[in-house]
């Protein structure tokens, strides 16, 4: 089942971002299945729209912030995994919420770029 819903444009560039970092990290073929039906179907409804280059010059840092943000969230739930909840955990989860607050300030970026009607906010 799908619904549609308006979402600005910073939140479907930030969800194809994800999906090509998860495709650089999962490689069970059933996960990577999911993976890339999301990543399609995202990318045929970005199709329609005509981006400026400020706004497609931030996707690659997006892009690199969600990857930090998926490897440490690794690194933290195999910390978990081991009961480890040291220097290693504390780093990890430290490093993951800052990728996330950095994630945060482009897609504000994109947002405000757009003048998107939707701009998410934070707490931080």
């Amino acid at each position: 089942m799908l619904i549609s819903i308006n979402i600005s444009i910073s939140e479907v560039l930030d969800r194809i971002t994800i999906c090509e970092v998860k495709l650089d990290h999962i490689q069970d073929p059933a996960k990577r299945h999911n993976i890339v039906h999301e990543l399609a179907s995202l990318k045929r409804q970005l199709q329609a729209v005509s981006l400026p280059q400020a706004v497609l010059d931030l996707v690659p840092p997006l892009r690199a912030s969600n990857d930090e943000n998926f490897r440490m969230i690794e690194q933290v739930f195999a910390c978990d995994a081991a009961g480890d909840f040291g220097a290693t955990y504390a780093m990890a989860a430290r490093a993951a919420f800052r990728a996330n607050a950095e994630r945060a300030r482009f897609k504000r970026q994109i947002n405000l770029l757009l003048d998107s009607e939707i701009i998410e906010e934070k707490t931080y």
